[in-house]
């Protein structure tokens, strides 16, 4: 997916993100996952994100992401851009026609 189906850095885009409670599919505003969503990388690059492989602590140990519970991860990241595209040809339309 292109990073020009949609511009997170559009703040009328943001707000009708917001109004048809879509935001958080892009992450946080600002975040490495929101610049990761707008700059289009691909599966390869995402995988090798520290930021998204940082692993938790669960019951007092430490958890690393399995390969397919990252694969996952980037199936649900490729969802999100497909949502973004989709709303951002809706608003495209919507201010277009006033």
């Amino acid at each position: 997916m292109d990073a020009q189906n949609f511009n997170l850095s559009d703040a009328g885009f943001v707000e009708h993100l917001r109004d048809f409670g879509q935001l958080h599919v892009a992450g946080a505003p600002g975040s490495r996952r929101w610049q990761f969503t707008q700059d289009g990388k691909g599966r390869d690059e995402f995988m090798a994100d520290p930021y998204f492989q940082r692993s938790i602590v669960y019951l007092g140990k430490r958890y690393t992401y399995t390969a397919k519970e990252m694969e996952t991860h980037w199936q649900i990241m490729c969802k999100a851009r497909e949502i973004l595209a989709r709303e951002w040809t809706r608003y495209v339309e919507e201010e277009s026609t006033g």
